[in-house]
């Protein structure tokens, strides 16, 4: 269930997409905010109507989250190997 605030700051999101044509625009206002990854990933398919993996990939390969990107490839690399592992 969204907050009121969640839903100002998706409606203020949904503004900067539709002024700057830039979902980055959108994710930079939504992690000023104190949004996560998970939140942006969220809003990214709300915003844009994607899929889910769509919208991983969109948030995973924006420059505004480009400062955490090797820290969630080396998760998922980690991740990856351990289940292999124990498979």
């Amino acid at each position: 269930m969204r907050t009121v605030d969640q839903e100002a700051l998706l409606i203020e999101a949904a503004h900067r997409l539709r002024h700057d044509s830039d979902i980055d625009a959108a994710l930079r206002f939504l992690r000023a905010n104190g949004n996560s990854v998970i939140d942006s990933i969220k809003a990214t398919m709300q915003l844009t109507g994607t899929s889910l993996g769509q919208a991983k990939h969109t948030v995973h390969t924006s420059e505004t989250w480009s400062d955490l990107r090797d820290v969630h490839d080396e998760f998922h690399h980690m991740a990856a190997e351990a289940i292999e592992r124990d498979a």
